[in-house]
Order: C-alpha cells, then sequence, then structure tokens
C-alpha cells in the first residue's frame, strides 16, 4: 500500500479506529502513540554487486511502558490529523511504500 493509498482509506472512513494486529492475535494496546512519520530513501547493493533504490514511508507505533487510561485509541481522523502535521514540516512520499514499525518496552 502507497502512503497515498493509506491516506484515502482513512479518508474514505472517518472517525474509525485504527487497531494494528501485529501477530497473529494480538493487537496493539487502545492507548499507542504514532510517534513518528519517516521518509526513508534507500540506496542498496545487494551481495552479487547489483544495485536498487526506493523509497519508503515508515510510521512508527509506539506503546508505553504502562497503559496509559487517558489515551484514547487512535482514530482514522486523528491519524488523518498526524500526517497533516507532518507534511507541513516535509512533503509527504505519496507515492512510495508504506511501511510500519512497532516498539514497546518489552
Amino acid at each position: 500500500m502507497t502512503t497515498r493509498e493509506f491516506i484515502t482509506l482513512l479518508q474514505s472512513h472517518p472517525n474509525h479506529i485504527l487497531d494494528f494486529e501485529y501477530r497473529p492475535g494480538e493487537h496493539l494496546r487502545p492507548d499507542y502513540h504514532i510517534t513518528e512519520v519517516k521518509n526513508v530513501y534507500i540506496d542498496a547493493t545487494d551481495c552479487g554487486g547489483r544495485t536498487d533504490s526506493w523509497q519508503e514511508t515508515v510510521v512508527q507505533l509506539w506503546e508505553a511502558p504502562t497503559p496509559e487510561p487517558n489515551h484514547g485509541p487512535i482514530t482514522s481522523d486523528k491519524a488523518l490529523s498526524i500526517l497533516g502535521r507532518v507534511a507541513q514540516q516535509k512533503p509527504l512520499l505519496m507515492e512510495s511504500t508504506l511501511k510500519f514499525e512497532y516498539g514497546n518496552a518489552g
């Protein structure tokens, strides 16, 4: 999925809760945060000497070490707001592949 496709999907489903499954049957807690949106430019050479380059958008998801009961789930509207703030600082790579990066204290 590209960044553009993800944004279009969010826009098509206003106020829906974003629920991420990081392992079969295991979901992020509802109090997760979107902590960073990264424009990633990759210029790589594999072990056979073949070169390649591409771009990715990486959305970083994070859970605090302890649940935050006052932090509600992220909705499509809130995610769009975050992406909008990011785009005001740096243009989003709209046609790049979108990836999610997840971390917690565990």
